[in-house]
């Protein structure tokens, strides 16, 4: 079985529950399998940010990538999406898709920018309006049951994902960081349970075996930054370049799969505590623990540099930059900042630049890359 006949998309899945979609990962997909859909981060291809959508030209590429391939045909099955409230664009987001799809199930879910205990507060009691919502619109009550069959199934995924994130570091890996970010992503697309299934038997296929070397005269690097159409394939043209993903520290990455909900707890309010203290994105606060994280990162897999992709028109993700400059400089770390547009027609310059970020990193004294 190879890799390309594993993890097809979510909105292609056999599952007999229809697809809800969701475009951030503070959206809990515990909640939305607990009313019987399968959650599937809609997808945003790299091609459609320019189409012709109600959304101004000057708004988050990620954003208008998101309608654009809406508008362009994601199947008749979709019932509905869940937009978290992550930032003004998605407020916009979710407005346009309302006149867009008016037969959809909308669902706009207001998530705090603090973990402190006030807001665990606020955010349970938006997860309980939200739970309350999809019952009415699944045609059951969400019960406690219900949920934590949910949560043990989603944490199972983490899990998964974790053990396939590892094997990347093997001294002859039978994937390339590239294609663990990939799978994360389809694991954010497809059934759950068919997913579980599926990387349970890559795990088994691959749990002594080996293809290829990944790291093999290339140089690890950490991907930290925001969320764009286009990252697979920016983290394809960097190994491509002589890079090694050794960690993806975005919300297509390993921010999906850090942290367990506790199943000790009651169910709803273990979910807003995992949901608020994982690894936060730059629509949270906290620049400088975000930064701290990322440095921890690229000690622990040993990255001899950071490559930053940021969204233009996207502040938040941009604030966090000079934070960022300011660790690299001090963990002596070289550091790559993209902003782009998340078109597929920036590939060329990309090539072009973390080529020449690899031949910088080769040209670094051995001491300096250790």
């Amino acid at each position: 079985m190879s890799r390309g006949e594993l993890f097809r998309n979510g909105l292609e899945s056999s599952s007999t529950r229809p697809p809800l979609g969701w475009v951030c990962t503070y959206t809990p997909e515990e909640l939305l399998l607990a009313a019987g859909f399968t959650p599937v981060r809609l997808p945003c291809s790299s091609s459609h940010p320019s189409l012709e959508t109600p959304l101004p030209a000057n708004l988050c590429g990620y954003v208008r990538g998101l309608l654009g391939t809406a508008l362009g045909g994601l199947g008749p099955d979709l019932v509905g999406v869940v937009f978290a409230m992550s930032c003004d664009a998605m407020r916009r987001l979710a407005d346009a898709w309302s006149f867009c799809f008016p037969n959809h199930f909308v669902y706009r879910l207001d998530v705090p920018r603090r973990w402190d205990p006030d807001a665990e507060e606020f955010f349970y009691q938006q997860l309980s309006r939200l739970r309350e919502a999809l019952g009415v619109f699944g045609g059951h009550a969400i019960s406690d049951a219900d949920l934590e069959a949910a949560i043990a199934l989603v944490n199972e995924t983490r899990r998964l994902l974790q053990a396939i994130s590892f094997m990347r570091f093997k001294a002859t890996a039978p994937v390339t960081g590239a294609q663990v970010l990939e799978i994360t992503q389809k694991a954010q697309e497809m059934d759950k349970e068919r997913f579980n299934e599926e990387a349970r038997r890559f795990l088994e296929l691959h749990r002594n075996g080996s293809s290829f070397s990944c790291k093999a005269n290339r140089f690890p690097v950490v991907l930290g930054g925001g969320t764009l159409a286009g990252a697979c394939e920016l983290a394809a043209i960097a190994e491509e370049c002589g890079l090694f993903l050794a960690a993806a520290h975005v919300c297509t990455g390993s921010r999906a799969y850090e942290g367990l909900v506790e199943s000790d707890s009651e169910p709803l309010r273990a979910l807003a505590r995992r949901y608020l203290k994982r690894p936060g994105c730059a629509r949270m606060q906290g620049a400088a623990s975000r930064v701290r994280r990322l440095m921890d990162l690229a000690k622990g897999c040993g990255a001899v540099g950071v490559v930053f992709q940021s969204l233009k028109f996207c502040d938040p993700v941009q604030s966090d930059l000079p934070w960022l400059r300011r660790a690299c400089r001090e963990h002596n770390l070289p550091l790559l900042q993209l902003e782009r547009d998340g078109s597929v027609t920036d590939s060329g310059q990309l090539k072009t630049r973390l080529q020449a970020f690899a031949e910088l990193l080769a040209a670094r004294p051995e001491e300096q890359r250790s």
